[in-house]
């Protein structure tokens, strides 16, 4: 929807736009159809992304970056699938960070190829099609960029779609074709067509400011820094080459609107603003303010987000003695009028020349409902030819091919799967879940007997050596909770600060995990503190308050992760979140040079650097802590065992917070 139409056409007809904050740029971008949205860090593009999803747009955020010259690197692929979905019309903005924008790409390699029932196309030629648009050949489509073929049933998963299409062939000729569930392969509808978009990103001069849409970049200052930041760090990697990456200079020509509050460019709209405030526990500065943009002569805007909370401000308003009107699209707005407005628009945004103030619903009413999305779980797991195996009963296989056999009438697929000695095993696909991923270390590992008895001679040895490594982890436990820890002290002032600083409503999970672990920090006793949740549920943010209370009373805080892209996300969302309030924070990856790593160390034992963020280097004997107060190990599950051992063994004495 547009909203205040009229009065933002008069806005837009600059190209730079300054003193403006997310409330404004959301309402501004709004104006738009179709959007590409350059921000400078992922907190900024998430309250943008709430925003314009508050006015009903469907919008995703793009961070993801080009690391190799592989142009079906899986990497990429959430890119490509929002990609695809944008140009598709799935989506209605895109969201990006500087690490995605300076991609090049060729957009005509995007193109879709369209598919529908009575085309005559051949099994080697749409093979070959799908391999050159970087769909992978398996066993089984069940995950997007694969494609499998078996019979006269192509299988393919596209980009841009939740579940696999299923294309039925009478000879070369399309019969059918279908929407089904990757979970137990019952079709889910019957369609006529599908256009199947590319699953890589192929090289060439184009990047995402050349898709269709009004471009806006937001911050240019920021956003070269960031680019520079960028490029410096590839460039540490062998395979760096210009023609991978947009420079800054491009970016900035392509874009029709530039967000410049550091006045960097000349001429443009300056916006004349109001600076927002929290009207959570004070109603009666709510009263006053009204008073205020009254005698400014402002048009203001309450927005309720909730129909509960529309009438608590219906009665505190009339209780006050101010009348008011309800919000209606297109409507003009009358000065000193006060309207009321459903929409969940989250932030508060002014427009004083256009004589317009509006108060976002975070800063009226905490909202108990969550803002965030569940990811989607498969039921089993389903092999790959190739790889191997392990079943519940008979150990470690092989899968060697799937199968369609028809038995006592009754036709289905068959997952087989060698064993030693060449004996072979029919699994049927409704079985898939007595079946596991081989995980070990081995790449090739010792294929176990069919029978299960020497599969079970394993399992008793492994349990063996489980519970030896167990009893080590239960005496490292034991003298946690024997050894006295370091009580945190309390900062009520400093801690609300930072709260206030966070651009979401805390859910109730959130705010429950954030008093657990206070309580925990603050008691003598050693934390040993887990906080699970999806993709999503804010467990970052979690973490985030408990290194702050560490950092506050002189403590260190280390954060280990399991991968370089995600302690280089940790790195840039804590130094967002704590710019405000002088923390020093580093991290250690392969995007940082040898001198750079040795730089930090020295001023990590010196008690120069507050939060130390990295992967298993962290691990390393040449990493000594000047006075470590919390351990953060995130996403827990992608640890071997080994590796915990040695955590726990190194933190014996400190706060240990896992997230997982």
């Amino acid at each position: 929807m547009k909203f205040l139409q009229e009065k933002i056409e008069k806005i837009t007809k600059n190209q730079v736009i300054s003193g403006v904050k997310e409330g404004e740029k959301i309402v501004l971008s709004n104006h738009f159809e179709r959007l590409i949205f350059l921000s400078n860090n992922f907190v900024s593009a998430g309250k943008i992304k709430r925003g314009l999803e508050a006015f009903g747009k469907k919008v995703e955020i793009l961070s993801n970056a080009r690391e190799n010259e592989n142009e079906s690197d899986k990497n990429l692929l959430p890119l490509i699938e929002s990609v695809n979905k944008y140009i598709s019309g799935q989506l209605d903005a895109l969201i990006v960070l500087p690490c995605a924008a300076i991609i090049k790409f060729d957009i005509d390699g995007m193109k879709p190829v369209s598919l529908k029932v009575g085309d005559q196309i051949d099994f080697d030629t749409i093979t070959q099609l799908l391999v050159n648009m970087g769909y992978e050949r398996t066993s089984l489509a069940s995950a997007s960029g694969q494609f499998a073929l078996r019979g006269d049933i192509l299988d393919v998963f596209p980009t841009t779609s939740a579940h696999p299409i299923r294309f039925e062939f009478f000879d070369d000729v399309i019969e059918n074709i279908s929407v089904f569930d990757e979970n137990d392969m019952k079709n889910i509808e019957k369609i006529n067509a599908f256009d199947v978009y590319a699953a890589k990103l192929p090289l060439g001069e184009d990047c995402l400011f050349d898709l269709e849409g009004t471009k806006f970049l937001d911050e240019p200052k920021r956003i070269n820094e960031e680019i520079e930041m960028l490029i410096t760090s590839y460039k540490a990697t062998s395979f760096f080459n210009h023609k991978y990456y947009q420079d800054f200079d491009n970016l900035l020509d392509k874009a029709d609107f530039v967000f410049d509050n550091f006045n960097l460019l000349k001429g443009g709209y300056r916006n004349n603003m109001v600076g927002g405030r929290s009207y959570l526990t004070d109603f009666m500065a709510l009263k006053t303010d009204i008073y205020d943009f009254k005698n400014l002569r402002q048009a203001i805007i309450l927005f309720a987000g909730e129909e509960r909370f529309k009438k608590n401000l219906e009665s505190f308003l009339t209780e006050n003695g101010f009348s008011y009107k309800e919000y209606v699209e297109g409507e003009d707005l009358e000065r000193e009028v006060i309207y009321i407005s459903s929409l969940a628009m989250p932030f508060s945004f002014s427009f004083l020349n256009e004589n317009v103030v509006a108060i976002g619903c975070d800063s009226l009413f905490r909202s108990s409902s969550s803002t965030f999305s569940k990811g989607k779980h498969s039921l089993f797991y389903l092999p790959k030819i190739g790889e191997h195996v392990v079943h519940s009963f008979h150990g470690i296989g092989k899968c060697v091919r799937i199968e369609r056999l028809k038995i006592s009438d009754v036709e289905k697929d068959y997952f087989v799967i060698e064993y030693k000695k060449g004996d072979i095993l029919y699994l049927p696909s409704e079985e898939a879940n007595t079946i596991s991923a081989y995980v070990g270390s081995e790449e090739t590992p010792k294929l176990s007997a069919l029978g299960g008895a020497e599969f079970g001679r394993l399992k008793e040895r492994v349990k063996a050596s489980i519970k030896e490594m167990a009893i080590s982890l239960v005496e490292i436990y034991k003298e946690r909770q024997l050894v006295k820890g370091y009580a945190f002290s309390r900062d009520d002032h400093l801690e609300k600060e930072f709260a206030d600083s966070f651009g979401y409503p805390e859910t109730p999970d959130q705010l429950k995990a954030i008093a657990d672990i206070d309580k925990d920090m603050e008691s003598d006793k050693v934390m040993e503190r887990l906080v699970c949740g999806d993709v999503g549920f804010g467990k970052t943010e979690v973490a985030l308050r408990g290194a702050f209370k560490a950092i506050y009373n002189g403590k260190q805080v280390a954060l280990l992760c399991p991968t370089t892209i995600l302690s280089e996300q940790h790195y840039r969302t804590a130094k967002e979140r704590f710019k405000e309030f002088g923390v020093r924070v580093e991290v250690i990856n392969r995007f940082r040079t040898t001198l750079q790593i040795k730089d930090i160390l020295r001023r990590l034992a010196e008690g120069k650097v507050d939060m130390i963020i990295g992967t298993h280097r962290l691990l390393s004997d040449d990493v000594i802590y000047h006075d470590l107060g919390l351990l953060i190990l995130d996403e827990e599950q992608r640890f071997g065992v080994e590796h915990k051992e040695k955590i726990k063994d190194r933190s014996r004495n400190i706060d240990v917070l896992t997230l997982s």
